[in-house]
């Protein structure tokens, strides 16, 4: 881990100073919606849920959210998703520290496997991804099976279209405002 970036829980008083990161990989998501997704995830308990950040002299750099789920293959399972880094002059730094959180996470937290999903959708630069699944591979994450995901109709949200995201697999699921 680099010495200038910490990782650590998103605080709820933190929540807000959060979404313009989030935005970074989720544009069509609201102030409201961000601020329901984290204060969930926080209520659930750190040790099944919950979202990192990567911090530096007070801001947020990076983050991302986690569940523990149970699998067929693996048992327990560090669900990682929402996975964003934004720093203009180091941001492998940034990624490296979210890494780390991550290899710790899955260990404190006794998962045998971890899968994380890279949002293609946002506004990304095609070289940053390049260089955030470089660095996936280079810590051992593989490609896995195709995974698709659809919206139920019971959410009722509209206007829903189809957004490709490249993830330890290829996943396709489905976000309001398209790619």
């Amino acid at each position: 881990m680099t010495d200038r970036y910490h990782a650590r829980p998103l605080a709820i008083g933190r929540i807000d100073q959060a979404f313009p990161l989030i935005q970074a990989v989720r544009p069509a998501l609201g102030l409201e919606d961000w601020r329901r997704f984290a204060v969930a995830l926080s209520a659930i308990g750190a040790d099944r849920a919950g979202i990192m950040t990567a911090q530096a002299s007070g801001y947020i750099h990076g983050l991302f959210s986690y569940t523990v789920e149970p699998h067929i293959m693996h048992r327990r399972v560090l669900s990682v998703d929402n996975f964003v880094a934004i720093e203009l002059l180091d941001a492998g730094a940034v990624v490296e520290t979210l890494l780390d959180a991550i290899d710790r996470l899955a260990g404190d937290l006794r998962c045998s496997a971890v899968c994380t999903t890279l949002s293609a959708a946002g506004n990304l630069s095609a070289a940053t991804r390049a260089d955030l699944i470089e660095r996936f591979h280079a810590r051992g994450y593989g490609d896995q099976p195709l995974v698709f995901c659809r919206v139920t109709p019971e959410t009722g949200r509209a206007g829903l279209e189809p957004v490709e995201t490249a993830s330890v697999g290829r996943v396709v699921h489905f976000s309001a405002g398209g790619a």
